[in-house]
This record gives C-alpha cells, sequence and structure tokens, in this order.
C-alpha cells in the first residue's frame, strides 16, 4: 500500500507542470458546474436515453472510472453487431459483382443519348447538374453524420454529467429551440444571458460568482415568498394563521421529538432552492475518479489521458488494412490519404484534448481502442478479396527488321 501510494505520488509530481507554469496556465480553471445553465428541454430530451444507458451501468455499484468505459464498450458492440458486420457483408459483395457492374457500366455509358447527356452535362450548367451537385454534397453531410451519431450522444451525457451545456449538440439544437421559443414561448422560455466576465483576476473572479450566486438565491426566495403570500391571501390565510398552525402542531402532538421531526417537511413543505446546476449533474463525478485524476470534471492534471488518446488515435491511423502500393519506393512514406488526416486529427487532439474533463477522455480511449480491434476483426473474419478484373488479350505487334549496311 505504501508502495502504490509513492509510486502514484511520483508519478503525479513526474507529470505536473512547474509551480509557476502550472498555476499561469490553471489559475483560471474551474469545474463545470460552477457556471449556471440555462434550461435546454430539447437536449435534455436527446440525450435522456445515453442518459439512462450511464445510470444503469452506475446503479450495478461500479464508479464512474470503471462505469464509463464499459458504457463505451456496450455502445461499440451494439454498434458493430447491428451495423458494421453487415455493412462488412455488402462490401464483400460489391468486390464480387465489380466485374459485372464495370460492364454494365461500359454499356450504358456507350449508348448515343447517354453520351450525349453527358457532353451537355459537362458543357452547361443546369439546374439538373446543381441537383445532383447538391445530392452528393448532402450524401456526404449525412456519411458525417453517421459517423457522429455513434457515441457522441454518451459523450453529451458525460458532459452533462460533469455539468456542462456548452457542447456539440446544444449548438446543433440552437435554431429548432429558437423555433421553438418562438412557437410556444411559455412552454420554452428565453434562457437568461450568463454574466459577462470583467476581470481576468481570479479573486475578483470569484467574488463576482459568488456575489451573482446570492442575488440569485435572493431573488428567487423573494419570488417564492411573493407568490406563497399571493396565494395565502387569496385563500384567506395570513401569517398569524402559520403560526397558530405550529403552536398547535407542537402543543398538540403526542409523537415522539423523532417523528414530529420527520413529520415536519409533510405539513411544512421546504423550500425551492434556485436553479443554478445542470440538473443532469452528479456529484460522484468528483470523487468517483482514477488515483491520478479523482474529479473526472475536471481536466486531467498529469496529462496520461490526453497522450494516452493520442497514442491510440495515431496506431489507429497507421494500423490499418489497406492495398499495398507496389510502386512505392523504400524512401518513400507509404500513407494513405485517410491516414495522412487521422494523423493530422490526432495532433490537434494534443493541444485540444488537454482541457477536456477526464470524464470525456475515459469515454474516448476504449471507445477508440474497442473500435480499432473491432475492425481488426472484421478484417481477419470477412476478408476484402481484391477486384476481380477482365484479362487484357496481348497485342500483337509486327516487328520491322533493319539491316545495317
Amino acid at each position: 500500500m505504501v508502495l502504490h501510494t509513492s509510486t502514484s505520488c511520483m508519478r503525479s509530481s513526474f507529470f505536473a507542470l512547474p509551480p509557476r507554469l502550472r498555476v499561469a496556465c490553471f489559475q483560471n480553471a474551474r469545474t463545470f458546474s460552477s457556471t449556471p445553465s440555462p434550461k435546454s428541454p430539447l437536449v435534455d430530451w436527446a440525450v435522456a436515453g445515453p442518459t439512462a444507458v450511464l445510470n444503469g451501468v452506475h446503479s450495478l455499484g461500479i464508479p464512474w472510472s470503471a462505469a464509463i468505459p464499459i458504457t463505451a464498450i456496450l455502445v461499440r458492440s451494439a454498434h458493430a453487431y447491428l451495423t458494421s458486420t453487415p455493412t462488412q457483408k455488402i462490401k464483400q459483395f460489391q468486390a464480387q459483382i465489380a466485374p459485372l457492374v464495370g460492364v454494365r457500366t461500359n454499356v450504358e455509358l456507350s449508348k448515343p443519348e447517354e453520351q450525349e447527356r453527358s457532353r451537355r452535362l459537362a458543357m452547361a450548367d443546369t439546374p439538373s447538374a446543381q441537383v445532383m451537385r447538391s445530392f452528393f454534397i448532402w450524401r456526404a453531410r449525412v456519411r458525417v453524420v453517421k459517423e457522429l451519431h455513434k457515441d457522441y450522444g454518451i459523450k453529451e451525457s458525460i458532459r452533462l454529467k460533469c455539468g456542462a451545456r456548452d457542447g456539440l449538440l446544444p449548438t446543433l439544437l440552437s435554431p429548432l429551440e429558437w423555433v421553438a421559443r418562438k412557437i410556444d414561448p411559455t412552454r420554452f422560455p428565453t434562457p437568461p444571458d450568463p454574466p459577462a466576465v470583467v476581470s481576468k483576476d481570479p479573486v475578483e473572479m470569484l467574488a463576482a460568482r459568488l456575489e451573482a450566486a446570492n442575488q440569485n438565491a435572493t431573488m428567487a426566495s423573494a419570488t417564492n415568498q411573493h407568490e406563497d403570500l399571493e396565494s395565502e391571501v387569496a385563500n384567506g390565510a395570513t401569517l398569524e394563521a402559520e403560526q397558530s398552525q405550529l403552536s398547535n402542531f407542537a402543543s398538540t402532538t403526542s409523537e415522539p421529538a423523532d417523528e414530529a421531526i420527520q413529520r415536519l417537511p409533510e405539513v411544512f413543505p421546504p423550500t425551492r432552492l434556485p436553479d443554478t446546476l445542470s440538473p443532469h449533474f452528479d456529484p460522484s463525478m468528483q470523487t468517483e475518479g482514477l488515483s491520478f485524476a479523482m474529479d473526472l470534471t475536471l481536466p486531467d492534471p498529469t496529462l496520461i489521458l490526453p497522450w494516452t488518446l493520442f497514442g491510440i488515435m495515431v496506431c489507429t491511423s497507421l494500423f490499418q488494412q489497406r492495398p499495398v502500393n507496389t510502386g512505392a519506393t523504400p524512401k518513400r512514406i507509404n500513407l494513405s490519404l485517410q491516414q495522412r488526416i487521422g494523423l493530422v486529427v490526432a495532433s490537434l487532439f494534443v493541444f485540444l484534448s488537454p482541457n477536456f474533463p477526464a470524464a470525456v477522455l475515459l469515454y474516448m480511449i476504449p471507445s477508440f481502442a474497442f473500435s480499432w480491434l473491432r475492425g481488426r476483426w472484421l478484417d481477419w473474419k470477412y476478408p476484402l478479396q481484391p477486384l476481380i478484373r477482365p484479362c487484357k488479350r496481348p497485342i500483337r505487334r509486327k516487328v520491322r527488321k533493319t539491316f545495317g549496311g
């Protein structure tokens, strides 16, 4: 136990930044739950399913440090069973019928009317050509959305459990929320604007947050008292009647003190607190983390999770099945365009992931790793055979003999 504690302390001190640099970089760092978040019914409805999955895994008594990776593996397994395996089988079938498709395409395109139509589309920017280009662009966007919907709902649910509202899903749903507020403003009220931060001094920012929270609590309590007084006046009740009710309850009750105290909330309901935190915020996310990142709502201070994510993304980009380029020289870096794009995205995540909550990184790492392993298993189980191409007849050429004089 002592050895484990000393090793973890040495690891934290080794990966941590120098004190002055750490203070300069993270002096404005704070938890995601410290900012009042506006209500967003559409976001709540969109993440209801992923939140139920997370809560179901966590309700088994598993801490968040293990429940989040288990959820990632479950989601990826379900996606592989429902979509990835049928897609791989379809690719195998397409590779087998590629010669027939090629012959049929050549026959159709060799017709005079098709050649004339292709010539017109190439020469003039007709409305049909614009429609075709729009269709291909829309299909590419749909593919991107299909790739995003795999596990982004779980990521957004984890962000909300950390107390955050600023994510890609609220940004995408903001136009729909604006339309809903225009149609039914009572059901979809306009959220208040967050207070603007003028000073960057941490002490002044903390004082401003405390003052804003105090004002919100005061206004909420005053509003609740005003509503209660209006209801009491409407019902003919006064403050003296409430005091007499309390005195009668204290004098006439013959129950023990413990039971009487337990019945007080039934007689006098508690005052509602202002809604300053996200309804999905889970305080256990701050205590059920890893040994080097106990608070999962904050970025990893040791940078172990960001660099692990970078390594997995690099492995995912490099070690994948692709056709061998026989014309490449030994000195040339034989990387496909997809691999180059993957390396560029991984390099960008080196700068972005240190600012992500540790819970989000804890989901992305097993998700990417399992996705890569699933791809390698599909390549082994359902290998894609090379395309069948028709043989070409050798062209006979006449050799002209020349004789020197």
